[in-house]
């Protein structure tokens, strides 16, 4: 044996030295004759093993990564001699096989160069030498490299025998024979990906026809029909797919596995569903004493990709029966599989469908827990598809024992219906578990349902919590109780104003009476809202004075929030003002006041936050409401009468001006002045006001204030007993803000009509001074520049306050002044500008 070999290796030399390959041929054909007349020991076997792998390196390196030649092919033909020879069974899994793979490649090899007959020959070794492969495939599902390896050797070295067989035009038998042990690998065919893949449509056409051939009664029982079925499938040939899965399912010997696997490879076609539907009855029948059979069939027709309402009809079908009671672990299995697809059709907004398997999981378990989850999962289904009554019977199933997760879902069905929502916001705090935080929840769940009188009862529930626990170790932050106070009150008032003016919001019935009564509740008359409210904030009051005033409101909402509180003390006590049926024109008044008051507070609140937009928005409400009240009081007055508190009119015109101003709204800011040149109450000094507000920062408008300005010095000038120095300023002012000229010149000649009627000495000297000073180098300015009439206006305006109303200035500057203007005369004359 060790000449055997030498030999090998001597003629194995001369090829690379350039001789034949005929010499290494007929070396390699004695030692593997000699090999398989022998027992080889582990040592031995890899000693041959080497050299066979020698002869191997030679052929790669004499194919330097082109196709194969007939040299190369004859080498590796010497190499697959000796592996074939070899008792394998000697090597590790790994070697074994990497020497099976020799003699498929040497196939490939002689198949490329269309030498079939070697081709056919020495895969048929391969094929005889790699049964023991099968074991490898089918002993485990992990799928490691090694398996993935024995499974492409193993289904290569059948598919290229197919090839051959077909290309030597062999008799209907050989190609029987071939199909039967393509069968073999049906398992690997269906469960390999990457063989899938590597399939060439020409073989599968080949394997089909082969099959499809020999037919069930000429093969190895069940496995031909399983394989054409799966190959059709990926021909896309989906009537014949369909003959083929029938055939699977109703042949005697077919296992479960099997009738699962083609199931789902039918699945997974485009339309393999109506072949599915067509076998799946015939499955459930003859499985129908096995429940793992059942178990399998729910867990592979339920996946996503799937499910479809005509199957999940069939699942729902196969497990509603008595068949599972002595089948604990199945059950609890089926239950997952029923379970996790309900869970997928709920999150696919699928209520109805999901609701359905649901119940049926529901079947499948015994724990208590388990059951809790299914009746709110179910409930959960009927309030999505709007079902409330059908969704408290599953809750009231699930009431033992009472849990926060019912609590909360029952308080859910409860705002969706708009009936008995109060009563199930005490119910949740029934539960176990349940904290002052699920109050708040609880709160905001019923605003966002509209629902106010459960977010009320809520809230009173809560301040009763937070009261209670006042006096151990509270994990509250200061001024959280105050905050819960100003949410109440702020509902309050709120669904007050929406029920009573434009429009009635839905109302739970069930706030004053008895739980589970669903009609809807009519508003309480005025006095009974009113001492609501009193009864509310005298407890804010107490609650206050107990814990302090630093710890209710908190140091930071005392500090920065004080206006906020008021705003919202002063709101309400517009709302008891607005609560009076018959209100007489001094309630009318102390309601406008109220509310005037909360807008301006609101306002405040503004100032010290900017960010807080709904400040302005409240402030807006409340300015609403006050002026609604004044309108009301004066449409009691005779017609033409004044009104009976013009301050307070005043006041309101300015809190609209200034709200209109935060706004950035110039046309009502210039309605407002307007407007309020008719109220006698409003002087110049509240038009001062107006200019200051828009006349620097943020809010600037030079021309919103050069109107209130306007209006000022108006109603500075109409007034007998003139306040000239305050008239003065304002001129000065005007002056400042008028951009134009022409307006300039104006403002102007007025001061001067002003001057010329003003007794002696009332008139401030230093004004008087500098409206000459900046008429006459305004007027020498504009000149120097532009020339023109409006220079010569503005100095001689000036000359002429010089000479009337400043005698010491006089004394001084008005040589010069008239020189000036003398030159410029007739420069403007010669200019054809005519005389001034």
């Amino acid at each position: 044996m060790e000449a055997d070999c030498n030999s090998v290796l001597q003629a194995l030399e001369g090829v690379q030295h350039g001789e034949g390959t005929e010499r290494l041929a007929a070396a390699a054909t004695r030692a593997a004759a000699a090999l398989k007349n022998k027992s080889l020991s582990v040592l031995q076997t890899k000693e041959n093993m080497a050299v066979a792998a020698q002869i191997w390196n030679a052929a790669i390196d004499m194919a330097q990564g082109q196709a194969a030649t007939l040299d190369v092919a004859a080498l590796r033909q010497c190499a697959s001699e000796l592996v074939a020879a070899l008792p394998l069974t000697n090597l590790p899994s790994q070697d074994r096989a990497a020497a099976v793979n020799v003699l498929l490649q040497t196939g490939r090899s002689w198949a490329g160069l269309q030498e079939y007959e070697a081709a056919d020959a020495v895969l048929a070794k391969g094929i005889e030498s790699a049964q023991w492969l099968q074991d490898t495939c089918f002993a485990t599902r992990s799928w490691s490299s090694l398996e993935q390896t024995c499974a492409e050797v193993f289904f290569g070295l059948l598919t290229e025998r197919m090839l051959a067989c077909r290309q030597l035009k062999q008799q209907e038998g050989d190609v029987e024979q071939a199909g039967s042990q393509l069968s073999q690998a049906y398992e690997i065919l269906c469960t390999l990906e990457l063989v899938n893949e590597d399939l060439e449509a020409e073989v599968q056409g080949l394997v089909c026809q082969a099959l499809q051939t020999a037919g069930p009664e000429r093969s190895s029982g069940f496995v031909t029909p399983f394989l054409a079925h799966h190959l059709l499938l990926q021909q896309k040939r989906f009537g014949e797919a369909q003959t083929e899965l029938l055939n699977i399912v109703s042949h005697e010997d077919a296992i479960p596995e099997v009738c699962m696997a083609a199931i789902t490879a039918a699945l997974a076609a485009p339309e393999g569903l109506e072949s599915v539907q067509a076998a799946l009855p015939m499955v459930l029948e003859r499985f129908s004493d096995d429940p793992a059979v059942i178990l399998a069939l729910a867990g592979v027709l339920t996946t996503p990709d799937s499910a479809s309402v005509e199957v999940e009809e069939l699942v729902l079908e196969a497990v509603g029966d008595d068949r599972w009671e002595e089948e604990p672990e199945h059950r609890l299995k089926l239950h997952g599989v029923l379970w996790n697809h309900a869970v997928h059709l709920l999150e696919a907004q699928q209520y109805e469908r999901a609701l359905r398997f649901f119940s049926a999981s529901l079947a499948f378990v015994d724990g208590t827990d388990r059951r809790l989850s299914c009746f709110r999962s179910q409930a959960v289904c009927c309030l999505c598809l709007r079902e409330f009554n059908r969704a408290q019977h599953y809750l009231s199933a699930a009431e033992q024992p009472k849990s926060l997760p019912t609590g909360f879902l029952r308080l859910k069905v409860a705002l969706a219906a708009q009936a008995a929502a109060s009563a199930a916001v005490s119910q949740l705090m029934g539960c176990e578990g349940a904290s002052p935080d699920m109050l708040r929840i609880a709160c905001l769940e019923a605003q966002e349902a509209g629902v106010p009188s459960a977010a009320k009862q809520a809230l009173v529930m809560l301040l009763d919590k937070l009261s209670a626990d006042s006096g151990g170790d509270s994990q509250q932050s200061p001024g959280y109780e105050a905050t819960v106070f100003t949410n109440l009150i702020k509902l309050i008032l709120d669904n007050d104003k929406q029920s009573g003016h434009g429009g009635t919001a839905p109302m739970d019935a069930d706030s004053d009476s008895a739980a589970g009564d669903a009609t809807e509740a009519s508003l309480p008359p005025a006095p009974s809202r009113s001492s609501e409210l009193a009864k509310h904030l005298d407890a804010a009051v107490q609650r206050m004075k107990a814990v302090g005033h630093d710890k209710f409101f908190g140091m930071e909402a005392s500090q920065q929030s004080e206006m906020q509180q008021a705003a919202l003390l002063m709101a309400a006590s517009g709302e008891f003002w607005a609560a009076h049926q018959q209100p007489t024109p001094a309630v009318l008044s102390k309601q406008k006041a109220a509310f005037l008051f909360a807008a301006t507070s609101a306002l405040d609140v503004h100032s010290e936050r900017p960010e807080f937009d709904n400040a302005l928005a409240l402030a807006g409400e409340y300015l609403l409401r006050a002026k609604q009240a004044a309108g009301a009081a004066q449409s009691g007055l005779p017609l033409g009468a004044a009104s009976s508190d013009p301050k307070a009119d005043a006041f309101l015109l300015l809190t609209e001006f200034q709200l209109a101003t935060r706004r950035k709204d110039i046309k009502t800011q210039l309605e407002v002045i307007e407007r309020s040149k008719g109220v006698p109450g409003f002087t110049a000094e509240c038009f001062a006001k107006l200019a200051a507000l828009c006349k620097d920062g943020s809010y600037k408008n030079l021309d919103v204030c050069k109107a209130a300005q306007q209006a000022a010095l108006q109603r500075l000038t109409s007034d007998p007993a003139m306040n000239y120095p305050v008239v003065a300023a304002t001129l000065r002012s005007l002056i400042e803000l008028s951009r134009a000229d022409v307006d300039k010149l104006q403002l102007l000649r007025e001061a001067q009509s002003i001057l010329d009627t003003a007794p002696k000495g009332t008139y401030p000297d230093l004004e008087t001074r500098w409206l000459i000073t900046h008429a006459w180098n305004r007027g020498h300015t504009v000149y120097q520049v532009q020339g023109g009439q409006e220079g010569i206006q503005y100095m001689q305006l000036a000359l002429d306050m010089l000479n009337r109303h400043c005698p010491t200035l006089a004394a001084k500057h008005k040589e010069d002044m008239e020189a000036a203007l003398a030159a410029a005369v007739p420069d403007q004359a010669q200019a054809g500008g005519g005389n001034p």
